[in-house]
């Protein structure tokens, strides 16, 4: 049986975070490492293991393993994405190191759907993409019918309250609730959520397409939502230069870890030790949920 471990982040943060760092906007580096160590509680994923919308291939380049380090540590690794840039890069990146990658629309009928295999995959991950899916009924049963039975569905998903941590919208939310809630809707109209649910309707859609959910917790922590605020506004320019030079700039990555070695120490201390994930999806502090399923026989 081929496994893709995952581990190295519970084990080793600081270096899953010093990867992100060189290409990531610090915001979205804090969300992406809170994810990744969620997902380290389980030690290795079996192969073949879907990833739907893989974007870059950043999370599986930080994922990594010392003691599995080699060309083939993300054998049986296969991403697909609708962003044939994005695919390109992942490739490049992660190629080498076992992973595959093809533009495959998961919420689409077309034949790239059925030929990546009907019951194949025994792990499927949605790394916060299925948000962002029009048609998300489509999508479930696209991936129920690419999994194998008894696989296991692993989601990561905005809760729908992720912005009231934002410090700028608690400000203009005590001047008047609509500015509040417009500062909010700006971001989810930014990163393009077309899904915001709170947990018990993720469960229920999850639930009707096919799974049973085994495991749904929350992601977030008083420093880790205060991390990312205080750098969502600053990192808003480079959301920008992306959209423009399809990446992101490199030039403030010294920056940004400099930053964390002197200040954020606290912050990596949180990823080691797991209090950055919830086991109450209803904290205040929960930004997101990550939510384990299985395919029902």
């Amino acid at each position: 049986m081929t496994r893709i471990f995952v581990d190295d982040c519970k084990r080793d943060p600081a270096r899953a975070l010093r990867i992100l760092l060189r290409y990531l906007p610090l915001s979205l580096c804090v969300r992406e490492i809170m994810r990744l160590r969620a997902l380290s509680e389980n030690g290795s994923l079996e192969a073949p293991l879907l990833d739907v919308g893989c974007g870059d291939g950043l999370f599986w380049q930080a994922v990594g393993d010392a003691a599995q380090a080699g060309a083939d540590r993300l054998d049986g690794l296969v991403g697909i994405d609708v962003n044939p840039h994005e695919l390109g890069i992942a490739s490049l990146r992660l190629q080498k190191e076992g992973g595959s990658f093809r533009r495959v629309d998961i919420s689409g009928s077309s034949p790239d759907v059925e030929e990546l295999g009907a019951g194949v995959y025994p792990t499927v991950i949605a790394n916060c993409s299925l948000e962002h899916v029009r048609h998300i009924e489509k999508a479930f049963a696209n991936v129920l019918r690419l999994q194998k039975q008894g696989g296991r569905f692993y989601l990561f998903l905005p809760a729908p309250g992720w912005t009231d941590t934002l410090g700028l919208k608690r400000i203009l939310s005590r001047l008047h609730p609509r500015l509040g809630m417009l500062y909010g809707a700006m971001w989810d109209g930014f990163f393009q959520h077309h899904h915001l649910y709170p947990h018990y309707v993720w469960r229920h859609l999850l639930e009707s397409s096919g799974y049973e959910v085994e495991s749904l917790k929350g992601i977030g922590s008083p420093r880790a939502n205060r991390l990312f605020a205080r750098w969502a506004a600053p990192s808003f320019p480079a959301f920008i230069y992306k959209e423009v030079f399809k990446r992101y700039p490199s030039w403030y990555a010294p920056l940004k870890r400099l930053y964390v070695n002197l200040l954020e120490k606290g912050f990596l201390e949180e990823i080691r030790t797991g209090a950055c994930v919830q086991d109450d999806p209803d904290h205040e502090d929960v930004v997101e949920y990550y939510i384990v399923c299985r395919k029902r026989a």
